[in-house]
This record gives C-alpha cells, structure tokens and sequence, in this order.
C-alpha cells in the first residue's frame, strides 16, 4: 500500500509541480507588470496589500509558535485528559492559549520596557542637539586623524558641512518637540496594533487550523481524483513543514540573539543594551541583511551618548555574536531548516522587498526553499519516472 501510495504521489507530483511553478510565474509576472504599468491597479493592490498586512503578521506568528504549541502539548499534556471525548483537542487548546498568553505578554512587555525610553532619547537628543553635535564632531574629526587614509573620502570640511546642516534641522525641531513625540507614539500605537490584531487573527487560526486542514483533504478527494488528491494533499504537508521549520528555527535564533548580543553590549558599556539587542533580534528574521540594518542604531545611539570606540566595538561584537549563533549554534540545537545558498537567499529578500516591503523580505525565504523543493521534486520525481521507463523497455 505505502509503495502503491509513493508511486501515485510520484507519478503526478511530476506534472502537478510544473503547473504550479507556472501558475505561480503567471501570477508574481501579472502582479508586476500591474503594479508597475497600471496606475489604478497598482493603487488598489497597494492599499490591499496594505490592509491584509494584519493578516501577514498573523500567519508569521502562527508558523512562529505552531511547533511550541506541539511540543508543549506532546509533553505537558501528554498523559492528560484521557477520559474526555477527545484529549488531543483539549491539549493542543490548552497549549494554544498558554503560548499566546506567553507570547502576548512578551509583546506587551517589549513595548513597555522600549516605548518610554526611545521617547525620552529622542527628546533628549532633540533638546540638547548643540552639545551632541559637537561632541559628534569631535568624535569624527579625532578619528580621522588617527586614519589618515581615511582623508581621500572624507575631509574635515565634509564633516563640519554634514553636522551643521544636521544641527540646523535639530534645531528647527525643538519648537514642535511636543508634536514630533505625539507623532511618533502615534506610529509606535499603529505598530503595536498591527502586531495585537496580528496575533489576534493567528490565535484564531490556530484554533481552528484542524478544520481547515479537513477542509482542504475533503476538497482534493471529494473534486480530484485520488492520484491528484494524494499528490496534492502531500505537497501541502511539505510546505507546511518548510514554514514551521523556518518560523521555529528564527523563534529559537531570536531569543538565542537577545539574551547574547544583551551580554555582549553590556560588557562593552553600550549605552541602551537590551533595547538595541532586542532591535537586532527582531530584525534577524531578515537573513543577512536584517542584522546589519539593525547596525546602525547600535552605532548613532553609541556616538551620541558614549564615544566612537564604545560605538565601533558594541556594533563588532554585536555583528560577531550574530555571525557565530546563525553558523553554529542555532544549526546545533533546531539543524539547518532552510538549505538554500546566500545569492539565492539574497535575491529572494531583494525581490520580496521590491513587491511588498518588509513583510515580503521576511517571507521570502521560505518560500524560496518551497519554489526549490518543488522544482528539485520535480526532477527527482521525472528521473524515477524516467528509468520506470527504461525498465520497462528492458
């Protein structure tokens, strides 16, 4: 039966996976080609994009704690509940809102500990922008003259131009201070309700994700012939596993991150280290280029209220606490979820983010790895297809 079952899932999968990587290039070509030439298109799909951002995050969380939820189900409520109608239903429910309980009060927390105090910096550097500029300039000039190579880029004159006009707008916004800090905890507000109806949408998918998936089986075998439902209902359980491996492994790289690049920038006497580490963490779901983005605050923040060296030695050590846990201790404790190359990943983050911003560089991986599972089955499936052949003509 197993064997019967792998040579239908292999006979059709072949043939399944090219129209769904043509369809898929139908379909990301047409969204271009709108976007780009149809002005009006590329409005409505611009404010729908927007509006189903809520939606994105919701599926983030949802493949970020589906393998946490498993997991405490299978062995806090393993032996529970064996006299109810249905046990597995009542752990994975139980487990459901112990993980959404955990993981909203982290959210809450992270915001309350960031919020207060990334307001008072900004006012802070606002109001006493004169002296913090200076303090900058000095900074710079002092380390160009210890680099003089440095000097065929950028001159003394570069600096003070650079600063100057920087202090100038400083300046111009002390008198609509209140309102600058109004509007950033505006935008702040917007984030975190985003994020809240975020997680609201991924606990009720969570909650009701056996449904859909009976739904999508029934749907295969009740319209599609067996060949075609067991094909398909097999390529929907390898995608599901890539985003769950992919959420989990970013879940466990993300705490792994806060807790050592924290260490690492207290050591260095970085000024803000938790606030920055959790920025860095955050943004480490952007293989590569989310951590160096996530640079530059380590950088400003430490020019401007500690000193050039603290700055340059908090964003190395920040860097190369990032480097060793990605290469070597995550793959150690979740393995190496998605195998794809750097180019390949780069191109993906260049491409999601060209059609939908950030939420698109974040997905983008792992639906990277799914197009090249899909292609890579493709062949494997044509090959055994092939010497099935050969056998037979033998």
């Amino acid at each position: 039966m197993i064997r019967k079952y792998k040579k239908i899932v292999s006979e059709r999968q072949s043939n399944n996976t090219k129209k769904y990587l043509i369809y898929l290039g139908i379909l990301t070509s047409s969204i271009i080609i709108a976007m780009l030439l149809i002005s009006p298109i590329s409005f409505v799909l611009t404010r729908l994009l927007i509006g189903l951002v809520p939606f994105f995050i919701a599926m983030l969380i949802v493949y970020v704690l589906k393998q946490p939820r498993k997991i405490l189900a299978d062995k806090l409520f393993k032996n529970s509940f064996k006299n109810a109608k249905n046990p597995h239903k009542i752990a994975m429910t139980l487990s459901l809102i112990i993980v959404f309980i955990l993981f909203l009060a982290i959210v809450v927390g992270i915001f309350w500990l960031i919020v207060p105090k990334l307001i008072n910096v900004i006012e802070d550097i606002i109001t006493n922008s004169n002296s913090y500029i200076d303090k900058v300039k000095s900074e710079l000039i002092s380390t160009l003259d210890r680099m003089p190579f440095l000097q065929n880029f950028i001159t003394d004159n570069s600096i003070n131009t650079a600063l100057d006009n920087l202090l100038t707008k400083l300046n111009s916004y002390q008198g609509d201070l209140p309102s600058i800090i109004s509007s950033v905890g505006g935008q702040l507000l917007n984030v975190f309700n985003l994020i809240l109806l975020g997680i609201i949408f991924a606990f009720l998918i969570l909650l009701n994700i056996d449904k859909y998936k009976n739904a999508i089986k029934e749907y295969y075998i009740t319209f599609k012939t067996p060949k075609v439902a067991y094909a398909r209902i097999d390529f929907v359980h390898k995608v599901d596993r890539i985003f769950i491996d992919y959420g989990f492994s970013k879940l466990i790289e993300g705490i792994i991150i806060l807790l050592t690049v924290t260490i690492g920038l207290i050591i260095t006497k970085s000024s803000m280290p938790f606030e920055l580490a959790i920025f860095m963490a955050f943004l480490n779901v952007i293989p590569y280029i989310g951590p160096i983005i996530a640079l530059i605050p380590i950088i400003i923040i430490n020019l401007v209220l500690t000193s050039m060296n603290t700055a340059l030695i908090s964003a190395l050590v920040a860097i190369g606490i990032v480097i060793f846990v990605t290469t070597f201790i995550t793959p150690l404790i979740v393995g190496k979820k998605i195998k794809i190359d750097i180019f390949t990943v780069l191109l993906s983050l260049t491409i999601g983010g060209a059609l939908f911003g950030a939420i698109g560089m974040v997905i983008a991986p792992p639906i990277t790895a799914v197009i090249l599972y899909a292609i890579k089955n493709a062949i494997n499936n044509r090959k055994i297809l092939n010497n099935q052949k050969n056998k037979n003509t033998l």
